[in-house]
């Protein structure tokens, strides 16, 4: 068969390092020559560049000659030496005694046994002025190849050129890699002194490698194909265009017509001349390199000395020797990092070539010695996660699927702990997958049972019913010990709880105390009805029972004693994580200090899982209480890192309340999309239906009604929602009241509280504050009620707590107290500042009162309010606000050019025309010259200036200007 071979025809990159050589050689053809060295690894693209470089300098009339070197002595200048006198017109005689020295370097012919050696400068300068008779008038460039391999005679000439070009119509172009040896020393002491100019390649950069691969083949690759070569290739263009044929040649990259498309994952293998040419270079560097770098690649790219060397079967010292000799030849490298016994090789397909060559049975032998390595490498500590997961792809590779099973079973329960579910779901279905290879029934228990329990942490139990019932019945056929049944039994109790099956979880967890009653250990008893009292708990909380929440306190409270006493932290963690979000529903304060105790303990007992889940509910209770978001924001990319999905969820949820309150539904919506996102791929019932109503949430504070009913229609049975029919009735009372329609807003949220009433305890909530609000505005509410609220857990909540301070407001100026009043707005504001649709809500409903009562700021109330709805696109609700404004006396108008002012001139009901004449005023133009730029009377003018005065509190036109000089900078 035939190789493919695929090379790039258009020359791709390199435009910095090109332009050095065409100058170089442009200087070569004035007559002004020099060196210039090409220095970079094997495959980087040296030669391909010299080319280049040599057919620009071909194209403007220069003459060129090559010459690579090799084993032979002088081969190098040899070549050269033929090359040039094949040039027209060129011979030996006119270089008089000089002739004869060059034709002994080319001539096959014996030398006389009593003709002396030709001295090596004598040698060095025939060569040199046959060169520059090549290059007359056009310029010659001398193109050395390989010059890593040359003699010590070719470095001699190539010595003495360099030093001797620069009166010379001549350019020496030579190409080497940085291997230490007799040619980089030349090199680089020419350098030093200045008679020397070295290039080093770096690799391509991706785009580079991209365009490359695309040449290759004459057209763009697969997005995927790029990306293959951008990591295996690491931008040397000879492995690229290597892996590039191989593809084209297995199929794995094929012609559709003007384009090429992958089939399927894009394989890259590695190509026969790349572990060629890796073996020729490890085999040159002596006994024993090959067998070590062998040894050393079986353990991946990176690699720690002292497990090579037990790999290898050699002593420290040898594996030493052959590292040493191999980092020299840039086959590797220290790796990076701190830890001085770790390597690396060079380049990710250099470890791939290593191996290539083996028998798959050496392979094998080679892996299980490196495994019991890597795993007794810990000495008396466990191994760490990377070691454990290296240990186990090496007991694969070693065709040992048992140990590599109980490996990833191993790192599949460590990744739990730290709260990486998501690297835990995927190492432990490669467990399994072995596990099932072996056939021992208690390896597949174990890797099942760890398997869902993964799942179940990450949030997607899709597979959990499945993979339990296979437990269960592995379990009895191994005759396991009632807590080993108690456990599995739990997992799917678990695995209901997350899709908000309460119920099942709940029977689950019964069958599991039936289980419990009969474990003869009466330590492990309590260690279980410990883990089930926290299961229960959990299920309880979520329930739509009745007694949900005393339930739920009362069994959290005995697991926690009970995982106290007998030192379970991880059931710890679960009891107080229900008890935060019980007591979320009624004292913040106390959620808080639970939080806390969560965190503690986590930290305390080093479970990062937990740790995090502790950071979520600190940031929920934080933005139940203030509505900050910056907490959650912070803890959600650890979330997502994590692979805590149902966390993220919940996360997003809670940003998307908190945004809707601050008046942000397109914040909202975005927040909304990518919950919704999470809860359709985990198929959850309880996330879709959070989902549903955040979406109708979202449409009632556009407003838009026929969004938000169609969606409370698709919610058709409310009741197995966290929330229900009160939620319902809330959010059409406010979409009542953004479209001013005060008369049904308090019928909705009277239909609201009856709801929470008849569900006979603390639920859906958000009403509350709202339906005082109005009852008290519409003088139907007293402080009998609002001192029942104000003592309630409610009034910890931001929703709320701004809606209690209006409330608070309008009875003080009902009772004829306007201090008293001023001082609950000014709580109000303070409150307002994360719930401003609320806020201002409620300041549109308060200002009437207040402009009939005397009391507060009403105009500048209705002022921030209509700024606020106009922006957010609430059109009736601004609308009454300027209604009302104008009514006072103080009439705004939306006309062109209102968004010019700005917004801190607009709360003080600055017009766009006493804006237009404040900017002339600041240029302190006069009332006739602001008139005839404005088109406007002076008198009219003059009115201006007057309510600008008044409006900024200045005492005269002087400071008048300070002030517009000062407001206009800012």
């Amino acid at each position: 068969m035939v190789r493919t071979s695929v090379v790039s025809p258009v020359f791709v990159g390199r435009r910095a390092e090109l332009g050095v050589l065409d100058a170089a050689a442009a200087r070569a053809r004035e007559g002004h020559g020099g060196a210039v060295f090409l220095l970079g690894e094997a495959g980087i693209g040296k030669s391909r560049l010299g080319a280049e470089a040599a057919a620009g300098h071909g194209r403007e009339g220069g003459r060129v000659v090559r010459g690579r070197a090799g084993s032979a002595p002088l081969r190098a200048v040899s070549e050269a030496v033929l090359a040039a006198t094949r040039l027209a017109g060129t011979d030996l005689d006119p270089l008089g005694g000089f002739g004869p020295v060059l034709w002994r370097l080319v001539s096959d012919a014996a030398p006389a046994p009593d003709t002396p050696p030709d001295p090596p400068m004598v040698r060095a300068e025939a060569v040199l002025r046959l060169l520059g008779r090549c290059g007359r008038s056009e310029g010659c460039l001398l193109l050395l190849d390989d010059l890593h391999e040359a003699d010590a005679d070719t470095l001699a000439v190539v010595d003495y050129l360099v030093d001797n070009a620069a009166g010379e119509p001549v350019l020496v172009l030579g190409m080497l890699r940085p291997d230490p040896g007799p040619a980089l020393a030349t090199v680089t002491a020419a350098a030093t002194r200045r008679a020397a100019t070295v290039v080093e390649l770096p690799p391509l950069d991706r785009q580079e490698t991209a365009l490359l691969a695309g040449r290759c083949v004459g057209a763009e690759v697969p997005a995927e194909v790029a990306e293959l070569l951008a990591r295996d290739a690491e931008g040397i263009p000879f492995i690229i265009e290597e892996l590039i044929a191989a593809m084209v040649e297995d199929g794995s990259l094929l012609r559709d017509g003007d384009r090429w498309r992958a089939t399927g994952d894009p394989r890259s293998g590695v190509p026969a001349p790349v572990t060629t040419a890796v073996l020729h270079r490890a085999d040159r560097l002596g006994p024993g390199v090959t067998s070590f770098l062998q040894a050393s690649a079986v353990l991946g790219r990176a690699f720690s000395l002292s497990t090579a060397a037990v790999t290898a079967g050699v002593t420290r010292a040898e594996a030493l020797r052959c590292l040493r000799l191999a980092t020299a030849a840039r086959l590797t490298g220290p790796d990076a990092g701190e830890d001085p016994d770790r390597y690396a090789f060079r380049h990710a397909l250099t470890a791939d070539a290593m191996v290539a060559p083996l028998l798959p049975a050496d392979r094998a032998r080679l892996s299980a010695t490196a495994a019991a390595a890597v795993e007794a490498g810990g000495g008396p500590q466990p191994p760490a996660g990377h070691d454990l997961r290296l240990a186990a792809e090496l007991w694969a590779a070693a065709d040992r699927p048992e140990r590599a099973a109980a490996c990833y079973a191993r790192i599949g329960r460590q990744a739990v702990d730290r709260g990486a579910v998501a690297t835990a779901v995927t190492y432990l279905e490669r467990g399994l997958a072995l596990a099932e290879r072996t056939g021992k029934p208690e390896l597949i228990a174990d890797l099942l049972e760890a398997r869902c329990g993964a799942l179940v942490a990450a949030g997607d139990v899709v597979l959990v019913d499945a993979l339990g019932d296979r437990l269960e019945a592995l379990l009895t056929t191994l005759d396991a010990a009632p807590a080993r049944r108690v456990t599995a039994r739990l997992v799917r109790a678990r695995a209901a709880a997350v899709e908000g099956d309460w119920e099942r979880g709940l029977a689950d967890v019964a069958a599991a105390r039936r289980l419990a009653a009969v474990e003869p250990d009466q330590g492990e008893r309590v260690a279980l009805t410990a883990q089930l009292d926290a299961v229960a708990a959990f299920l309880c909380f979520g329930s739509t029972r009745p007694d949900r929440l005393p339930a739920a306190r009362r069994h959290a409270t005995a697991a926690l004693d009970a995982a106290e006493r007998t030192s379970l932290p991880r059931v710890a963690c679960e009891a107080l994580q229900v008890l935060v979000r019980c007591a979320r529903n009624t004292d913040l304060p106390a959620a808080a200090g639970y939080a806390q105790r969560l965190l503690v303990l986590a930290g305390r007992h080093d479970l990062p899982y937990w740790r995090l889940l502790a950071a979520v509910e600190a940031a929920t209770i934080e933005r139940e209480r203030s509505n900050d978001i910056g907490p959650l924001l912070a803890i959600r990319p650890d979330a997502l890192d994590a692979g805590l999905v149902i966390a993220v969820a919940w996360i997003d949820f809670h940003l998307a309340t908190a945004h809707l309150l601050r008046g942000d539904a397109d914040e909202a919506q975005r927040c909304l999309a990518r919950a919704t996102e999470a809860s359709e791929r985990l198929r959850q019932p309880e996330l879709q239906g959070v989902a549903l109503a955040m979406a109708a949430a979202i449409a009632a504070c556009r407003p838009d009604r026929a969004g938000m009913e169609g969606l409370l229609a698709s919610l058709s049975q409310p009741e197995v929602f966290a929330h229900g029919a009160e939620t319902w009735w809330h959010l059409r009372a406010i979409c009542s009241w953004l479209e001013e329609e005060p008369g049904q807003v308090l019928e909705e949220l009277a239909e609201a509280d009856a709801a929470g009433l008849a569900a006979g305890h603390l639920r859906g909530t958000g009403h509350r504050s709202a339906y005082l609000f109005m009852r008290v505005a519409r003088d139907l509410g007293g402080w009998a009620e609002y001192d029942e609220l104000i003592g309630s857990p409610l009034a910890q909540m931001s929703s709320h707590r701004g809606l209690l301070a209006w409330s608070r407001a309008v009875l003080h100026g009902r009772d004829g107290q306007p201090a008293q009043a001023a001082e609950a707005v000014a709580a109000a504001f303070a409150a307002g500042t994360h719930t401003a649709l609320n806020h201002h809500l409620a300041a549109r409903v308060a200002a009437p009162r207040a402009l009939a009562e005397g009391w507060g700021d009403p105009l500048a109330w209705l002022r921030d309010a209509e700024e606020f709805f106009h922006r957010s696109g609430r059109i009736r609700a601004g609308a009454a606000c300027r209604a009302l404004l104008r009514e006072a006396g103080a009439g705004r108008q939306r006309r062109a050019g209102h968004d010019a002012v700005p917004p801190r001139l607009r709360r003080i009901g600055v017009t766009v025309r006493e804006y237009d004449v404040l900017r002339l005023v600041a240029e302190r133009l006069g009332n006739i010259e602001i008139a005839q730029r404005l088109f406007l009377s002076p008198r009219t003018v003059e009115r201006h200036v007057g309510s600008l005065r008044q409006r900024t509190g200045q005492p005269d036109r002087a400071h008048l200007i300070a002030y517009a000089r000062r407001e206009l900078a800012g």
